[in-house]
């Protein structure tokens, strides 16, 4: 083939190919480097150390400030978003199992999940019939049932924990059949 083909590839052609694929990967590992920074910049970082973090995500969990299915869920996604100062994973995921079955929660002590799902049915269809069958939407959407939708629903399916207090004032919502308060929509 001559240099007048419109098919020859060249020298040339083929250095300033070799030069877009270089700077092209320069340009993917930048913005891989900088996806990373991106995620360590929202992580929070741990100064004590991960049995602390354990210790502390049980409590929160266990009191119904972490939205989460079990504990291990809440361990799990605390060990995405805690690191040490270094950057380093706290809690490493592989370590989320271990670290479940080595907590003396009361949550593996909790009655079979059917037998939850059964009782917390009963209670709520018992509340709806003393209260004149509200809705579920009605139900959580109260002000004085002291749960939103998600929180409901996981209560409702078994997930959220016999002893977080969310699931504790429900009960006694339920029990002491109050009427459902509407909350104030915001304007």
């Amino acid at each position: 083939m001559d240099d007048d083909s419109p098919y020859y590839i060249g020298p040339k052609d083929i250095m300033a190919e070799l030069r877009r694929q270089s700077e092209r990967q320069a340009e993917v590992a930048h913005a891989e480097q900088l996806a990373e920074i991106r995620a360590r910049s929202r992580a929070l970082v741990w100064t004590g150390t991960e049995a602390e973090l354990i210790e502390a995500i049980r409590k929160f969990y266990e009191s119904g400030w972490l939205a989460a299915t079990d504990l291990q869920d809440a361990l799990r996604l605390a060990s995405l978003h805690f690191v040490r100062a270094n950057g380093t994973a706290v809690i490493k995921p592989y370590d989320v199992e271990i670290s479940v079955a080595q907590t003396n929660s009361p949550i593996q002590q909790s009655k079979p999940e059917k037998e939850l799902i059964e009782r917390r049915q009963a209670l709520l269809a018992e509340y709806k019939a003393a209260t004149g069958n509200p809705s579920n939407q009605k139900i959580y959407g109260a002000k004085n049932s002291g749960l939103h939708k998600p929180q409901f629903y996981e209560w409702k399916n078994g997930k959220l924990s016999v002893d977080s207090v969310t699931a504790k004032n429900f009960e006694r919502f339920l029990a002491e059949k109050k009427l459902p308060i509407p909350r104030e929509r915001k304007r």
